[in-house]
């Protein structure tokens, strides 16, 4: 944009703020909807637990499942219960808030990408000159950076 100095700086900025707006509303919405609670097999007097090297287990269906015990204090505002929850039974909904959110943007930017034209042979915006010589001995010589060298 050499016509509209501040124009791309501008945009970029407004993009960032109107991102942030938007993506608030969104994230909140797409981690409510794939929140999951974990499974809460009873409390700790309900439950008959093992712990074997530290870690705390459950016999359920025959095989022993990996719990952890939860106080009141843990699982505080939650909505939880204090008790006994199985091990990766819940999810937060994180990894597939952010799968929608990758997906959704990807698509904003191929659409915004499409509308993307090439100006016309000969075309430059109104008052540009191109760089004198004496001007382009002043430029920085763009030079490899290899490590090999």
């Amino acid at each position: 944009f050499p016509d509209r100095k501040g124009m791309a700086a501008g945009m970029a900025v407004a993009g960032f703020g109107g991102g942030a707006i938007t993506a608030t509303a969104l994230n909140k919405l797409c981690l409510s909807h794939f929140y999951r609670a974990p499974t809460r097999l009873g409390s700790q007097e309900e439950v008959v637990l093992q712990t074997i090297d530290g870690v705390r287990y459950t016999n359920l269906d025959g095989a022993l499942k990996e719990v952890v015990v939860a106080s009141a204090a843990d699982v505080g505002t939650s909505g939880l219960e204090a008790g006994v929850y199985l091990v990766g039974s819940g999810s937060t909904g994180l990894a597939e808030t952010f799968v929608c959110l990758g997906v959704g943007y990807m698509g904003i930017i191929a659409l915004c990408a499409l509308s993307f034209r090439v100006p016309q042979a000969g075309w430059a915006p109104r008052g540009w000159t191109p760089a004198s010589a004496a001007t382009k001995q002043f430029q920085p010589v763009v030079r490899s950076v290899s490590m090999e060298k």
